[in-house]
């Protein structure tokens, strides 16, 4: 199993990037510097650093996994996105025709909700105010996790495709969502992989940043 976990940054120094490069729980790690800097590690076993405040998802490797992580400057409600990507089958045809995510996912938002046979449940609990944290395969095997700052999700395979992840962001939200939208938020666009624990940055995608719709 691998922790991959990620956090924003105050400030980016030399002290900090001594302490990581010394901190022998790691595997290896990454600080992405933009409109909000953020440090991406992976681990063996659950890592805290003393006054951070962070997120992680363990995840059972295959042999390589892609990931995309949008990242706003500024608090964003990233539910519509999720929501989007793993509940409805208008923004992604696949949760009906792929066969590889059509089994559906599972999304806390307070509490857990299967997706599909829970989609209207979950689409009250947001219109009451409640935002989605995590979203995870039916075999539990996570998919996505957010905090206010960034969404990071596996893409491809058995989850949802990149083209899909920015169609999401973009998209406007449901009419169901009753209430204004806090705008377009501009989130930084990062592609990055895993194999054995090791970071690889994909700074070959074109698009750097999206402007998401957000609740």
């Amino acid at each position: 199993m691998i922790h991959v976990f990620f956090t924003t940054l105050e400030e980016v120094n030399e002290g900090l990037r001594s302490r990581l490069s010394e901190a022998n729980t790691l595997i290896d790690h990454s600080i992405i510097e933009g409109e909000t800097n953020w440090l991406l590690a992976t681990s063996e076993r659950e890592v805290e650093f003393e006054g951070v405040r962070q997120n992680s998802m363990e995840i059972s490797e295959r042999e390589h996994e892609s990931f995309i992580a949008l990242v706003s400057k500024e608090p964003v409600d990233f539910s519509n996105v999720a929501f989007r990507a793993y509940a409805d089958p208008v923004t992604n045809p696949g949760l009906v025709t792929d066969k590889l995510i059509g089994d559906g996912f599972i999304i806390e938002a307070k509490t857990m909700h299967d997706i599909p046979q829970d989609t209207f449940r979950l689409a009250r609990t947001i219109r009451e105010g409640v935002h989605i944290t995590r979203a995870f395969r039916m075999d539990g095997e996570p998919s996505a996790i957010m905090d206010e700052k960034i969404l990071i999700a596996r893409i491809g395979n058995k989850h949802p495709s990149l083209d899909l992840f920015l169609s999401a962001a973009k998209a406007g939200l449901p009419p169901f969502f009753i209430g204004p939208e806090s705008g377009h938020v501009n989130c930084d666009i990062t592609l990055f992989s895993i194999k054995d624990g090791a970071i690889t940055i994909d700074d070959t995608f074109d698009q750097k940043s999206v402007e998401v719709k957000a609740l």
